[in-house]
């Protein structure tokens, strides 16, 4: 059975769609595209089931530079980005109406760990949003370094 990303064409070769499989059935994250290479829709996916749609609009990035920080992240064109100086140093959120049900948004901060360890720390974050948020699913997380630091990603979302 077919595991990882896969992708499917168009016979003249435009990719129609991509995403992953695991044990052959679509998982996480799927782009459809028409065969001028237009996206038509995006859906996530759990054991080849549709968990909700998202909006194709959300994937048309441009780029947002932060001088201060020496950083440049790709973000949704269509989203409110606030550039900040405090803990929380961007925020940037999709303007959420009745249509879709999944509201994203992208939060980078920085913090002092004070002698606590940064698996603390993040354990800490994570029992506060599970706290603030009913039905909390986690859809991934992971810790990296940048520039030799420790930095934390994670992605979920929650059901009213």
């Amino acid at each position: 059975m077919p595991n990882g990303p896969y992708s499917s064409y168009y016979e003249d070769g435009h990719i129609k769609s991509t995403g992953i499989l695991v044990k052959g059935q679509k998982t996480s994250v799927w782009k459809f595209f028409d065969s001028s290479f237009n996206l038509l829709k995006v859906q996530h996916f759990s054991g080849d089931s549709v968990i909700y749609d998202l909006d194709p609009e959300d994937f048309r990035f441009e780029k947002k530079t932060d001088e201060k920080f020496g950083f440049t992240i790709k973000l949704p064109a269509g989203w409110t980005t606030e550039l900040r100086d405090t803990t929380v140093i961007l925020a940037s959120r999709k303007s959420c109406d009745t249509t879709f049900k999944f509201c994203p948004n992208v939060v980078i901060t920085k913090d002092n760990l004070n002698k606590t360890s940064f698996k603390d720390y993040i354990d800490s974050l994570k029992m506060m949003v599970a706290g603030r948020f009913t039905n909390l699913h986690v859809v991934t997380e992971r810790m990296f370094s940048v520039d030799g630091k420790p930095a934390f990603q994670a992605a979920f979302y929650f059901t009213p």
